[in-house]
């Protein structure tokens, strides 16, 4: 995940201080039983200043999360917005990673959480490039996402990481960069925190990529499905097995972290990574968007 550097700030429950002085009970309800939602959210360089990348949109689903698991927040989506501008503003930033969160605190320690108060806690700290090779090598997990019956793929909910957790440190004790995890009926669905898509090969006009139900439907995933719309590819939502992988020529993960990094090869099969044209094209126009380089999707950016 996000590399954390010196300067790290934290809102918490309408305080700013850093964060290594922010505290919480060991009790915490969230700590013991994954009850927490949370949010990773980018914020760019832009010529207009810090331009936060789908702030509404990461704070609608952190919302939806919220109303899961059953907290009835003290603070509005305005009050949040508010104050990841406020956060982002102090930190002196010009870009970075922000990483608001809900959690239950200190109540009756049992399953069900009954009588708990919850907070929000806002961090922002500075990032460095998340999957830094510039080709990705991948490791097919046996470890499996999370069924859609099992939990609430739809949201960021602490509890579905942990499978994440166990996957990602198999893959790097195995040579790997990150692991790329099946559902449970052996479909492809996603890396560790990252979607993944394919293209070229067969087809150089499309791109494929994991259909909702155990992915997270990744708000940059959707970004990259509507920049390749834009520029004339046909984006196929499908369910993809690893034995059919090997007709793609490209392949690339997306997310907050992790941007679009090229992947070079999962398991036995090798793909173009970084020398893939599709690739290239789509991270090319998703860097010019995220700096506000391209006017119809400005409507993507919050400034600060």
């Amino acid at each position: 995940m996000p590399t954390l550097r010196k300067t790290r700030l934290t809102w918490i429950n309408g305080k700013i201080t850093e964060s290594g002085d922010a505290k919480i009970s060991i009790l915490s309800h969230s700590l013991h039983y994954g009850s927490g939602i949370f949010e990773g959210i980018r914020f760019y360089a832009a010529e207009r200043g810090p331009a936060i990348f789908r702030l509404r949109e990461h704070i609608d689903r952190l919302f939806r999360g919220a109303e899961k698991i059953g907290m009835a927040p003290e603070y509005s989506k305005q009050d949040a917005i508010a104050a990841i501008k406020k956060l982002v503003m102090s930190s002196g930033l010009g870009s970075g990673y922000i990483r608001p969160i809900f959690f239950y605190g200190e109540g009756p320690m049992q399953v069900i959480p009954k009588n708990v108060p919850s907070s929000l806690a806002i961090s922002v700290w500075p990032l460095d490039s998340y999957l830094k090779s510039g080709s990705v090598r991948v490791a097919v997990s046996g470890y499996t996402r999370p069924d859609c019956n099992a939990t609430d793929t739809n949201v960021k909910l602490s509890g579905n990481y942990s499978s994440s957790v166990l996957a990602g440190l198999e893959a790097v004790r195995n040579g790997f960069h990150e692991a790329l995890m099946l559902d449970s009926r052996g479909f492809i669905a996603e890396g560790t925190a990252q979607n993944i898509f394919f293209a070229g090969g067969e087809n150089e006009n499309i791109i494929c990529t994991p259909k909702p139900g155990s992915i997270l439907p990744g708000i940059t995933r959707d970004s990259v499905i509507t920049i390749a719309k834009d520029l004339k590819f046909k984006v196929l939502e499908q369910g993809l097995r690893i034995r059919g992988i090997g007709k793609f020529s490209e392949s690339f993960f997306s997310g907050t972290a992790t941007g679009i990094a090229p992947i070079s090869r999962i398991g036995d099969v090798t793909f173009r990574g970084s020398r893939g044209h599709i690739t290239k094209k789509l991270k090319s126009e998703f860097i010019d968007a995220v700096h506000g380089r391209i006017g119809k999707y400005g409507r993507w950016l919050t400034y600060v």
